[in-house]
């Protein structure tokens, strides 16, 4: 059962790490540094990234001076926004002279909102720049967000292209970001299908249309009228959902501002309970519940509410139904298009391996919509759906009622999220990170004539709401 689960649970899993050879290794050599991190990195790009931690902690512990070792966990920590950890990592693997550590130490910098301090680390090590392709692309990014996207551009066009394919990703995505920055669309779509056609990440779209199938069959409305619910008990988790880059962040940064909740980021509880769960045992449920519940208790910090902004979550609503039927669900809708081509331009894990191709994001899409219009009509679990543009476009109307959703007392901090000194730790950290901006809606169109394999892969398939169109 929990395999044919993990099969419902997921896109197509090609390219991905084999998980099972990864803790085979580690069985078979528990005391290998090598084995721990390779499973790390397999956890990781997987998308378990709670367990990632362990197996870097285990890998670290067994081999605490190895540079690449520490330069990998350095990075990992980074992701996950714990800045002090990653900086004490990088600067670790700076000891013995790395310059791909300088890279980190600036990337943390940039975290923390000190950009023009990571331009200036930069600087002094111009030496580096022309032996680390990291060095520049972490200039270049620099660069772009101080306006000055026509040296970011110069910067890379100058530099030695890398033969490692993998490098190669990074740098074209890079390139892509700073042809955009400059005003020169084309240039920049071309370097980012580069990018993406260098990953060779295939989708499967027949086996993820079946797993959406094996979901809703699962939890029909009759199956979930009569399968076990554990105890309302407490109130406290609010579950953000929606595809990738349609204002998830945004959604959990402004609720996170109240002094009533907590945003705790990216959870993979709920999708690893949803795989290990039996949904037919009333204890099953019931310890699947106690476990998620002491797990977001631990992180609440007192607050009377958490948010779990894990995205793809929108696949294990009918779990949460029984697991956690006090949940409140936020569902987060943007203008698919938008989505798209922010997905597209985005160096994303395998785990997201719709995104390189813009036909087989656009059955995913289709698949996502079928999905949320069956938990419309099933699930139990109160529902408020925001869309990003209503939320641009006048914040406090759509802020109060998602306050009012919440059972929150309406505080103005709400509205003032970009103030917070909360880390985020996923690619939207710059941009929660200002005031609400309109740029973002409708950035698609400047691409029109590129994103036509999405629009048509799209075209014909209605959604429940305004965003979910194409326009």
């Amino acid at each position: 059962m929990a395999n044919d689960k993990a099969a419902v649970q997921n896109p197509s899993q090609s390219a991905l790490p084999d998980l099972q050879s990864l803790t085979a290794a580690v069985k078979a050599q528990p005391e290998s540094s090598t084995a721990w991190w390779r499973l790390a990195e397999g956890l990781e790009r997987r998308g378990y990234l709670e367990k990632v931690f362990l197996a870097y902690a285990r890998a670290f512990e067994l081999d605490p001076n190895s540079t690449p070792l520490q330069l990998s966990m350095g990075q990992f920590l980074l992701n996950r926004g714990e800045l002090d950890d990653a900086e004490r990592m990088f600067r670790m693997a700076a000891a013995s002279g790395s310059i791909e550590s300088i890279t980190g130490i600036g990337a943390v910098m940039e975290r923390r909102g000190d950009v023009d301090g990571a331009i200036a680390l930069v600087d002094r090590f111009d030496e580096g720049l022309e032996h680390s392709m990291s060095l520049r692309l972490l200039k270049a990014r620099m660069l772009i967000r101080k306006k000055r996207a026509d040296e970011a551009v110069s910067i890379l066009k100058a530099s030695k292209i890398p033969t490692d394919p993998n490098a190669q990703t990074y740098y074209y995505h890079a390139l892509g970001d700073a042809h955009e920055a400059a005003g020169e669309a084309d240039l920049a779509f071309a370097a980012w299908t580069r990018a993406n056609t260098l990953r060779g990440i295939a989708f499967d779209p027949v086996a993820h249309t079946r797993n959406i199938d094996q979901l809703m069959e699962r939890h029909s409305a009759q199956k979930l009228a009569e399968l076990p619910r554990a105890p309302a008990g407490t109130p406290l988790p609010i579950l953000i959902v929606g595809l990738p880059r349609s204002g998830t962040s945004l959604v959990e940064q402004i609720l996170s501002s109240h002094p009533e909740v907590y945003g705790a980021g990216e959870l993979d509880d709920l999708r690893d309970l949803s795989l290990t769960y039996n949904p037919d045992s009333q204890d099953g449920v019931n310890e699947a519940s106690t476990r998620y519940l002491q797990r977001i208790g631990e992180l609440s910090q007192g607050k009377k509410y958490v948010t779990d902004k894990m995205p793809h979550n929108f696949m294990n609503l009918g779990a949460a139904a029984q697991i956690l039927p006090m949940a409140r669900v936020i569902h987060c809708r943007r203008n698919l298009l938008d989505v798209g081509l922010s997905c597209f331009s985005k160096h994303f894990g395998a785990f997201h391996n719709y995104a390189c191709d813009l036909a087989a994001m656009g059955h995913f899409f289709k698949e996502y919509l079928r999905l949320m219009a069956h938990w419309r009509a099933v699930s139990p679990l109160p529902m408020f759906e925001i869309d990003y543009e209503a939320l641009v476009s006048d914040p406090e109307t759509m802020v109060r009622q998602l306050s009012e959703f919440c059972g929150l007392p309406w505080d103005p901090a709400m509205l003032k999220f970009h103030e917070s000194k909360r880390v985020i730790a996923t690619a939207s950290y710059a941009q929660v990170n200002k005031p609400l901006y309109k740029s973002a809606m409708g950035r698609a169109e400047q691409y029109r004539k590129h994103m036509e394999p999405l629009r048509l892969a799209l075209e014909g398939f209605g959604g429940e709401g305004p965003m979910d169109t194409v326009r």
